[in-house]
């Protein structure tokens, strides 16, 4: 179940999103959020008002807590933008994302668990067929096609992506990072097969919680047992670091490639590319650093 990453989401507009409006793209990330989960399982009217303080009462601790160390840590990069840049560098600061990936999910875990038990078969149904859908839209955009076809079409996202930070992306820089994605050990079929894996865990488990604790009605504010958060935290978990020995492997070699690959491209930026990324970052701080100020 993708419900997982309900209240995600404003970490992740905060994170190294490329939006020129970043103060109004957070300020709107509740709202949005609100209507995201709904769209996924159809919320009742007895459930809307619930999710909608929930969702608030998230950004609220994001803005107070999440907001501060971000906007430190973007200094740092912005410090850090004119240097070249290691794998190993790169990989830290993975893992720095991925603990703030963690920190949110951990201060969303009560909401999602209470919202677990109170899900009903029809909406469940309904999640999985969201997620059929977007499966569809993974499988034409990653797995369909050739192989020259997908490899063009990352080269054209990632380029994207790296123009939105860079301010541009020379034929010799892309022709590099076609290379590097040449050589990727990622693989579409396994990713793709990966991704429906951890919706059926999410779903399972919340019918197994269901199961274990019984639903509750919709609106019920009372806790949920420790024992569904640690479930649905469990779920989180099995995705960042499978059990499975060919699984940790392919991960570690997918990271540590990618983290190869942002490396060489950045180091092969010029002195005027680096110092677009310092002004990119730095604009991105202020602006967070203008949210955290009281309205």
């Amino acid at each position: 179940m993708r419900a997982g990453r309900w209240l995600l989401t404003g970490a992740v507009v905060v994170g190294l999103m490329a939006c020129s409006a970043l103060q109004v793209a957070y300020r709107q990330a509740p709202n949005l959020s609100y209507w995201w989960i709904n769209g996924q399982v159809g919320l009742s009217d007895a459930q809307s008002p619930l999710v909608r303080q929930d969702v608030d009462a998230f950004f609220a601790w994001h803005r107070q807590q999440g907001l501060p160390e971000l906007t430190s840590q973007l200094r740092r990069w912005q410090a850090q933008a004119r240097n070249d840049w290691s794998a190993d560098q790169v990989c830290r600061e993975v893992e720095w994302l991925r603990g703030r990936g963690l920190q949110a999910l951990d201060q969303v875990l009560p909401a999602l668990a209470r919202m677990s038990l109170q899900l009903q078969p029809a909406q469940l149904q309904r999640l999985e067929r969201k997620q059929a859908d977007s499966n569809r839209d993974f499988r034409q955009d990653f797995v369909d096609g050739n192989t020259q076809a997908r490899t063009d079409k990352r080269v054209e996202r990632t380029s994207k992506r790296l123009k939105q930070f860079y301010g541009s992306v020379s034929p010799e820089q892309e022709a590099l990072l076609r290379q590097w994605l040449d050589r990727s050990p990622w693989d579409a079929q396994r990713a793709f097969a990966e991704r429906q894996r951890r919706q059926q865990d999410m779903r399972d488990t919340i019918r197994l919680v269901q199961a274990s604790h019984g639903n509750r009605p919709a609106g019920d504010t009372a806790a949920a047992p420790m024992a569904v958060q640690t479930a649905l935290r469990a779920v989180a978990e099995r995705a960042l670091n499978p059990s499975a020995p060919d699984a940790k492997a392919y991960n570690e070699a997918f990271l540590r490639h990618s983290c190869a690959q942002l490396a060489a491209v950045h180091n092969s930026m010029s002195p005027n590319q680096r110092q677009e990324l310092a002004r990119t970052l730095g604009r991105y701080a202020d602006e967070l650093t203008s949210i955290m100020r009281p309205d």
